[in-house]
């Protein structure tokens, strides 16, 4: 008989532990629930985060897109400001000659009146 109630001690221990490793684990199931349910909400975030970066990044696409377009308007100016510029030092090139040959012209007919 001593063997039948060692053997039943055995047993009662051993659900003693059972119980205990599943009162443990509906513990570490409770946590992980919670866990899970942080999760969820951080990945909600995340997921209004992404939404509201694609947004940003479509508006930055547009803004740039605005800024080539003003850039080339630019560049054209430059363009035809350059072309004014050359159009005017060689009016400024030209009202020099002139003045030079009326320079010359003016110094010739001073020598021919200082002549008469």
């Amino acid at each position: 008989m001593p063997y039948l109630e060692q053997r039943m001690d055995s047993v009662e221990t051993d659900i003693k532990e059972m119980r205990s490793d599943i009162s443990d684990l509906k513990a570490d199931v409770s946590v992980l629930k919670t866990d899970v349910s942080v999760l969820k909400e951080d990945v909600a975030v995340l997921k209004t985060d992404v939404s509201v970066l694609k947004t940003d990044v479509a508006v930055l696409k547009t803004d740039v897109a605005d800024m080539k377009g003003d850039i080339g308007v630019l560049q054209r100016s430059v363009g035809n400001m350059e072309k004014s510029m050359a159009v005017m030092r060689d009016d400024v090139n030209d009202i020099k000659a002139n003045q030079m040959e009326t320079s010359n012209l003016l110094a010739r007919l001073v020598a021919k009146l200082e002549g008469v």
